[in-house]
């Protein structure tokens, strides 16, 4: 390969780098807090958030008991297998989140970024969770 070729060839890799990080941010993956359960907004409720790893493995807490499973993402769909938890007793209203929680979960079959929220979708595309990436640090 010639010089001027090579040298190209690297001005556009270099260029698409960013691009590329940038799309691999844009996903499910990494941690994100619980915003919304459907349309009930989770402001002053007990705090429930959820991890997507690069294995197709997902943890976090439902604000009463944590759990993990497996989810699967091809382009826009998005779903999750069995999903296995802890089983303490909490208030009243923490045992109604984490049964809203779950069911969310149950319903979830794709999707979508929402300028920084993370929406997960039901079949007929409506929102069952909304979600803030956490933010390191």
């Amino acid at each position: 390969m010639t010089i001027p070729r090579r040298a190209a060839l690297l001005a556009c890799l270099a260029l698409a780098a960013p691009a590329a990080r940038a799309q691999g941010t844009a996903g499910p993956s990494g941690a994100w807090v619980v915003q919304a359960i459907g349309t009930t907004s989770q402001a002053g409720a007990p705090r429930a958030d959820i991890t997507f790893a690069a294995d197709g493995r997902a943890h976090g807490t439902t604000g009463c008991n944590r759990f993990n499973g497996g989810f699967t993402v091809d382009g826009a769909s998005l779903t999750f297998g069995p999903v296995a938890g802890t089983n303490m007793a909490c208030e009243p209203p923490a045992m109604d989140q984490e049964r809203r929680f779950h069911a969310a979960l149950a319903a979830t079959r794709g999707w979508r970024m929402d300028g920084q929220a993370l929406l997960l979708t039901d079949a007929a595309g409506a929102t069952v969770l909304r979600l803030i990436r956490i933010r390191a640090g």
